[in-house]
């Protein structure tokens, strides 16, 4: 189940998740696929972090899969939100403690839901 999971993860994020870079309404340096690989490459760092957050690495691979696609959906996301705001730095502040708060506020549901008392 998880080759199939992990498969379908790297077709969805190699052809059908766009390039937040792409439309952006400033202009990109070194043009937006470069800008893109490069904060592709940090983008999958981070998702890798914040997915451990919420999983223990090995205990379910096909779970820590969905996660890591259902992450680096929200991540990508948010860089076209941050995108569309022409990346001004009010915004992306606002959104960077919002989106920390949703994390944070997360862990705490999570770990009530599965610890026992």
């Amino acid at each position: 189940m998880y080759y199939f999971l992990h498969t379908v993860s790297v077709i969805i994020r190699q052809f059908f998740v766009s390039n937040p870079f792409e439309n952006a309404a400033i202009e990109v340096p070194f043009g937006p696929v470069f800008f893109n690989m490069i904060i592709g490459a940090v983008l999958v760092l981070i998702t890798y972090m914040v997915v451990g957050i919420f999983y223990k690495r090995r205990s379910s691979p096909a779970v820590g899969s969905m996660l890591f696609l259902l992450f680096y959906l929200v991540h990508n996301g948010l860089l076209v939100l941050m995108s569309k705001a022409e990346f001004n730095k009010i915004i992306i502040g606002i959104i960077l403690v919002a989106y920390i708060a949703f994390l944070t506020v997360s862990k705490k549901v999570v770990m009530r839901m599965t610890c026992s008392i």
